[in-house]
């Protein structure tokens, strides 16, 4: 089975999840921000299951997301949905990004090319 397993999700990556606001300055939302480690693990299991068509759901749209290092250190995560519903049709959003507070200054043109 298609699956991250737990010790891929190290301290530094999951401070970042939590550094990045649960609700940003552009209503962005961080559905990690609060979860617990394994709570993540399954949610990004359950993600990238859709993603590949191993199972069907009303609430998540296949994507692919990507997390952003710099100096070995995760500053960045982003992705592309594969498939838009009718709010992401109305609201253009199929490219997409979160950048860590503490690091936006620095990475800000790292993010730019890593989804443009």
């Amino acid at each position: 089975m298609l699956e991250l397993g737990a010790s891929l999700l190290d301290a530094e990556l999951f401070n970042m999840f939590q550094e990045i606001p649960k609700t940003d300055e552009f209503g962005q939302t961080n559905e990690y921000y609060g979860k617990t480690q394994k709570e993540i693990v399954d949610k990004i299991n359950l993600g990238m299951r859709v993603a590949y068509s191993l199972v069907k759901s009303r609430n998540v749209l296949p994507a692919e997301n990507y997390i952003l290092y710099v100096n070995d250190k995760p500053v960045c995560i982003g992705g592309l949905r594969l498939k838009l519903n009718n709010y992401w049709k109305r609201h253009g959003g199929n490219i997409w990004y979160k950048t860590r507070p503490s690091e936006r200054k620095a990475t800000k043109k790292s993010c730019i090319c890593f989804v443009g």
